[in-house]
């Protein structure tokens, strides 16, 4: 069945014709990368959503109906036509470079050999809204005259693996280390394969106790001999049940696990927290947005079940992930920062199952793992959540 990229919207039909889609980045795409989707809005109701086929959805709400914003679009595989153009996907030996003056010979000096794909860039304005939404560039070069880029926005684009440049010549390279890209792939779930999202041992411990506790009394109720007792064991009974069923009702629907792998290189370091949740029983769920994020999918399938949105505020900043996570599936996320490279006491020995997902999609010649620490990263979770120690890569000097 051909399924065509589209635009639906939560706003009646005579008001479509005001929402204009375009792609400021021509229609180059690479699979697991975000790119820009400029929308703009006239009397066009509350909410605007954009996907179809080989994207995960991005949901914008509108102020008074009205939106002028640039917001990001994952793409996860062949898209349809969106915008009246058709897309293009970038080839292995191709760089995507973004200019705000074209300087050819600059970026084949960035990139030698390849062949160039230029991009203009608004100088008044060369990379707005959220710089993840740009990942899919492989470089910025700017002129030394912009200065109107916040440093935020550039150590993110750092953190997607964009080279950042300023002509005549200062150039800032990340060294990135493991996956670049959202992902239907197997190898991201390594640290929870098995897991059922069955419950842990604490809400376990917690069922055999009151079990416990709840046979003790009762059954002394049942050793006293006075008139009403048999009415004391019904009223604790019925009073058991009911505490059990609200307890019941307050406990998680979905179960999280999560820790972080941190490769440092001198004095930065790559900080990437993996988050995993599950259920037993069906339930939607949601994700808030943090630093650079990428979702990952165990299968295409299951990504088409969880119909995953990217939900984004007015302004066209990500704000949150929303998804339905069925019976037995897992979702993953991946976030990423650059921070200074946190010091301490290692363990040598490694405990975390983080330590299975770093070989598979982190370590390469020069990189290693050298032990794992409880003290660099302590999250809050929700409950019944389970943080693994973190696992610490180095990269080493050549």
């Amino acid at each position: 069945m051909r399924i065509l990229l589209c635009i639906l919207m939560l706003l009646p039909a005579r008001a479509m014709a005001a929402v204009e889609v375009t792609l400021p980045l021509a229609g180059y795409w690479r699979p697991g990368r975000y790119v820009p989707v400029r929308v703009e809005a006239r009397e066009a109701g509350t909410v605007v959503e954009i996907g179809g086929e080989g994207v995960v959805r991005t949901r914008l709400p509108l102020a008074d109906g009205r939106a002028d914003v640039i917001v990001p679009l994952l793409v996860m595989s062949e898209p349809g036509g969106i915008g009246g153009r058709a897309w293009r996907q970038l080839g292995p030996e191709q760089r995507l470079v973004g200019f705000t003056t074209i300087d050819i010979p600059f970026a084949q000096g960035l990139f030698p050999g390849d062949s160039i794909v230029p991009i203009q860039l608004a100088a008044a304005d060369p990379l707005p809204g959220a710089a993840v939404a740009w990942e899919t560039l492989d470089a910025v070069v700017l002129d030394n005259t912009v200065a109107n880029i916040p440093e935020q926005k550039l150590r993110e684009l750092g953190s997607c693996g964009v080279i950042v440049a300023r002509r005549p010549g200062e150039v800032n390279r990340p060294n990135i280390i493991g996956p670049r890209a959202a992902a239907e792939d197997l190898a991201a779930f390594a640290p929870v394969q098995g897991w059922a999202a069955d419950w842990p041992k604490a809400f376990r411990r917690g069922v055999l106790l009151c079990a416990v506790a709840f046979s003790i009394v009762a059954l002394g109720v049942g050793l006293m001999r006075f008139r009403h007792s048999a009415v004391v064991l019904v009223l604790l009974c019925a009073g058991a049940s009911g505490g059990l069923w609200m307890w019941w009702r307050s406990r998680p629907a979905v179960l999280t696990r999560c820790g972080a792998i941190v490769c440092r290189d001198g004095a930065l370091a790559q900080r990437d927290l993996w988050v995993y949740q599950a259920t037993a029983s069906g339930s939607d769920s949601r994700m808030s947005w943090a630093e650079v994020m990428r979702p990952y999918f165990e299968s295409r399938m299951d990504r088409d079940a969880m119909r995953p949105v990217l939900v984004c505020g007015e302004d066209g900043m990500p704000r949150e992930f929303e998804f339905h996570l069925m019976v037995g599936q897992k979702v993953g996320f991946l976030m990423r920062s650059i921070v200074a490279a946190p010091q301490g006491a290692l363990r040598e020995q490694v405990s975390s199952p983080l330590e299975r997902l770093a070989k598979r999609m982190y370590l390469r010649e020069g990189v290693k793992v050298v032990g794992e620490s409880d003290s660099m990263l302590r999250l809050e979770l929700p409950k019944y959540g389970e943080q693994w120690p973190t696992v610490v890569i180095e990269a080493q000097s050549k």
